[in-house]
C-alpha cells in the first residue's frame, strides 16, 4: 500500500518491519534466557545452544548468541520509522508521543525488578529504581544498572532527542541535509568522548551506536526517493566508518572478527534489505506487537523463573521454554494494559496537526492494534 504525500514523495507502508521486530526480540530473548540464564543459573547453556554455536553462529561469526544480530535489527528499524514519524510530527507532538511509548512500560518493569528483588532479599536504595526509570544510572559513576537491557533504550533516546532538534531540517526534500547534521553531532560526541569526564564517556559511549539507527534512515531516504542515489550511499558510508571507528575508539574489545559487531551488523542489514517487502509468518507479526514489552521483561522475569526453578529440577531442558512463554504472557497483559493504554492516551490528548498525514504509518510497535503511532 502506497499513500501520496506532498510534492513526489510518496510514504510506503512496510507490513514486514512489525515481522522484522518480532524476529529481533525473539534473537534477544533466545540469547538470554537459553544461553546467559543456563550459564549463569543451570552451569551450562540450555540445548539447542551448544549444537546451533557448533553449526551457526561459531562458523558465521555471530557473536552473542544471536543477541547483537537482534539489537541491530531494532537500531535499523528505529532509524527508519522514527525518521518518517519526524517528518509528520511538529517537535513537541514527536516529543510527546516518544514519551508517552517508551516512559509508562519502562516504569513497569522497573516496578517488576523491584518485586523480584524484594521476593529473593534484595535490598536497593530508592534512588536506584528513580535512576532506573529514568535511564539515567547508565551516565552516573558507577553506574546503576537496574533493567539489564536499558543500555539500548538510552541509545534510542538520545536519537530520539537529536532528531526532535533536526526536525526543522528533516521537512522538505532537504531532509538528507538532516541526517548528516544528526551524523556529524554523532561524529562530535564520539571524538571529544574523553575530554569531559566519566559521566560524558559514558553517554559518548551510548552514541557510539548511533550511527547503526542513522543508517536505518539512510535507507528510509533511499527508498523514498527523498535524495539523490550518491548522496545516500555517501551518507550510509559515513555512517558505516563512523561506527567503526568510534567502536574501536571507545568499545575496543569489540572489533575482532572473533567478537565483531561489524559483522552481525552486515548480516542485519542483509536481513533488513531482504525482508522488507516480503511476506512473513504471523507469528513474527504478533511478536513486533508485544515486542517493547518482551523485551522490557524477559530478562527479569525469565531469569527469576529459571533461577527459582534450577535447584528443584535441575537443568532441565524445558526451563527456558517455560520462562519464555511465562514472559510471553507477561507481555501481552502488559501490551495490553499498559503499552497501548498509554499510545491511546498520547493520540487522544494531541490535536491532529494541520496538513498531518491522516493515514496508517510506515510500521510501529503496536501496529497489528490498528491503533499505533511510532
Amino acid at each position: 500500500m502506497s499513500i501520496k504525500l506532498t510534492g513526489t514523495e510518496t510514504v510506503h507502508r512496510f507490513a514486514a518491519l512489525d515481522a522484522l521486530r518480532g524476529l529481533a526480540v525473539l534473537m534477544v530473548v533466545y540469547d538470554h534466557l537459553f544461553a546467559v540464564a543456563g550459564e549463569r543459573f543451570a552451569g551450562a547453556a540450555f540445548e539447542p545452544v551448544p549444537l546451533v554455536r557448533q553449526h551457526v553462529t561459531g562458523p558465521l561469526g555471530i557473536i552473542q548468541d544471536f543477541g547483537w544480530l537482534g539489537v541491530c535489527l531494532f537500531f535499523l528499524i528505529s532509524g527508519f520509522v522514527i525518521l518518517h514519524a519526524a517528518r509528520r510530527e511538529s517537535m513537541g507532538t514527536f516529543v510527546v508521543r516518544r514519551v508517552c511509548r517508551i516512559g509508562p512500560p519502562l516504569v513497569l518493569a522497573v516496578g517488576v525488578v523491584a518485586v523480584i528483588d524484594a521476593a529473593q532479599g534484595t535490598s536497593r536504595p530508592l534512588t536506584d529504581y528513580l535512576l532506573g526509570a529514568s535511564l539515567l544510572g547508565y551516565l552516573t559513576v558507577p553506574q546503576v544498572i537496574v533493567l539489564g537491557v536499558g543500555w539500548t533504550l538510552v541509545i534510542e533516546v538520545i536519537f530520539y532527542a537529536l532528531v526532535a532538534l533536526a526536525i526543522p531540517l528533516l521537512r522538505g526534500r532537504g531532509v538528507a541535509v538532516g541526517v548528516a547534521a544528526i551524523t556529524l553531532v554523532a561524529a562530535l560526541i564520539c571524538l571529544v568522548a574523553r575530554d569531559f569526564g566519566a559521566s560524558f564517556f559514558l553517554f559518548a559511549a551510548s552514541a557510539t551506536y548511533l550511527p547503526v539507527l542513522l543508517m536505518g534512515s539512510v535507507i528510509y531516504l533511499a527508498r523514498q526517493g527523498l535524495c539523490r542515489v550518491w548522496v545516500a550511499v555517501l551518507l550510509f558510508a559515513a555512517n558505516w566508518f563512523l561506527f567503526a571507528w568510534a567502536i574501536a575508539s571507545i568499545h575496543t574489545a569489540f572489533q575482532p572478527l572473533t567478537n565483531s559487531y561489524l559483522l552481525s551488523l552486515v548480516y542485519a542489514l542483509g536481513i533488513f534489505g531482504l525482508c522488507i517487502d516480503r511476506t512473513m509468518p504471523r507469528f513474527l507479526h504478533l511478536g513486533g506487537l508485544i515486542s517493547y514489552s518482551l523485551y522490557l521483561l524477559h530478562g527479569t522475569i525469565g531469569f527469576a523463573v529459571v533461577q527459582w526453578l534450577t535447584p528443584h529440577t535441575g537443568p532441565a531442558p524445558w526451563l527456558p521454554w517455560l520462562s519464555t512463554l511465562l514472559v510471553v504472557a507477561a507481555s501481552a497483559a502488559m501490551w495490553r494494559w499498559v503499552e497501548r493504554p498509554s499510545i491511546d492516551f498520547a493520540r487522544r490528548w494531541l490535536q491532529p496537526e494541520p496538513g498531518a498525514l491522516q493515514a496508517r504509518p510506515v510500521m510501529l510497535r503496536g501496529s497489528g492494534s490498528g491503533k499505533s503511532i511510532p
